[in-house]
């Protein structure tokens, strides 16, 4: 049920001890949703990594923000349990960088939604912000949001989970944040780019380009890449393996499409080559392996949509 925060983060009775998590999608239980206030580019960046939470950020959990997913009103992250799990489910608050960076680089005016189901040890649940019914509406198109989480504790019997009382608490200790761009304005099938594009202007840009990469994270199967390991992966010779040919042509589709490409002409090639890679480790990143009869379709699929072949034609 949404409800209004004020800008300095309102601590709960005590059933709502709120502990950190941190690093892996099941079936979404009991949703509870809030607008509201809380409480790191040189000066940012420093920002950034002090809004990460509190000190003693556990490692054995995570946020992570799923880019390619992201539509121009919404955005998708996983949360993934710790070794603890979270066994009275967890809290999500996002909000746009640029209303960040206007509160001085704090977490003011934040939105925030509450889920209740329980988690076991490394059990994910993905969610979508920008959803109806999520307290605080479409996320506005173009436009960087920042995330972070935080574990919920069991409740004190008697006392509602939506209840905010006066007296402070301990604040809570919240993951890294995470950031995605929603997708651009204006109407869709932009063009599509090859590998060979991509490879040169990624995280380390070749020569006098500049970073294009609409994303800072990939899944390919079920294994979530870093950009600089992705620019890896397609910096990697495929010497006869089919999963590093499958995964350079991939990567290239969930580019174009996280930058605006209209994705109805590769989406099932898309699905199908996630599911064909499961979790097999693309190299260098790790050691998996296909056969090049076990891709050769998909990646003659995936290079028509980069080239311009099929869907909606290639930028050159």
């Amino acid at each position: 049920m949404p409800m209004r925060r004020p800008d300095v983060f309102p601590t709960r009775r005590r059933f709502l001890r709120l502990a950190a998590l941190g690093a892996g999608a099941t079936a979404l239980g009991p949703l509870l949703s809030a607008c509201g206030g809380g409480g790191g580019d040189d000066e940012a960046a420093r920002a950034f990594a002090a809004s990460t939470g509190e000190a003693n950020i556990p490692t054995d959990a995570t946020l992570l923000a799923l880019c390619e997913l992201a539509t121009g009103t919404t955005l998708t992250v996983r949360f993934t349990a710790g070794e603890d799990g979270a066994p009275n489910g967890f809290l999500l608050q996002w909000m746009s960088y640029a209303a960040w960076e206007a509160a001085n680089y704090n977490w003011e005016g934040y939105c925030e939604t509450q889920r209740t189901e329980a988690l076991a040890p490394g059990e994910s649940v993905d969610v979508t912000v920008g959803e109806e019914g999520d307290g605080c509406g479409p996320l506005a198109c173009g436009t960087k949001y920042l995330f972070r989480a935080a574990l919920l504790r069991e409740p004190v019997e008697g006392i509602s989970v939506q209840e905010i009382v006066e007296e402070p608490e301990d604040p809570p200790t919240f993951t890294e944040t995470v950031y995605c761009h929603t997708l651009d304005c204006g109407p869709t099938g932009q063009c599509t780019y090859t590998i060979g594009y991509w490879r040169t202007h990624g995280p380390i840009p070749n020569g006098n380009n500049s970073n294009e990469w609409p994303v800072a994270s990939l899944m390919l199967g079920s294994v979530a890449y870093t950009d600089l390991q992705l620019l890896a992966i397609l910096q990697q010779p495929v010497a006869g393996n089919g999963l590093v040919s499958l995964a350079h042509q991939l990567i290239g589709a969930k580019l174009n499409v996280a930058n605006g490409a209209d994705a109805t002409a590769i989406a099932t090639t898309i699905a199908q080559a996630d599911f064909l890679i499961a979790g097999r480790v693309v190299p260098p990143a790790g050691s998996g392996s296909l056969r090049p009869n076990q891709v050769s379709a998909l990646v003659e699929a995936l290079t028509a949509y980069n080239e311009g072949g099929s869907g909606p034609g290639h930028c050159g």
